[in-house]
């Protein structure tokens, strides 16, 4: 008989194709974080370095080191991956250039 007061250990451990993914979407975040950051002119010389080391760090350890992002991620994945194929391209890519210029906005006037 189990009790409510029971508890049960579980550990998730990742196969190579959910590895393989979250590598790839690191390496993209890191050289769209790259691009941004190369946009902005007044970062000189030692602030682009800081800025891309911070964004760059804080980008490394969400994607290898947080458990939950890493479930957010695959869920996305997984979520887009059963979704039936439509002509929604258009709305998305709209949708990906407002938050492309917002973000470069706000690194700007940072």
């Amino acid at each position: 008989m189990v009790k409510l007061t029971d508890g049960v250990d579980a550990e998730v451990r990742r196969g190579s194709e959910s590895w393989t993914y979250i590598y790839v979407t690191l390496g993209f975040m890191l050289t769209i974080e790259a691009g941004i950051i190369a946009l902005i002119t007044p970062l000189a010389f030692p602030r682009n370095l800081i800025v891309y080391s911070a964004a760059g760090t804080f980008t490394i350890y969400l994607w290898l080191f947080s458990g939950w992002f890493q479930n957010k991620l695959i869920g996305w994945k997984s979520r887009y991956e059963l979704k039936a194929r439509r002509s929604n391209f258009v709305p998305t890519l709209v949708v990906a250039l407002v938050i492309l210029i917002i973000s470069m906005f706000i690194l700007y006037y940072v």
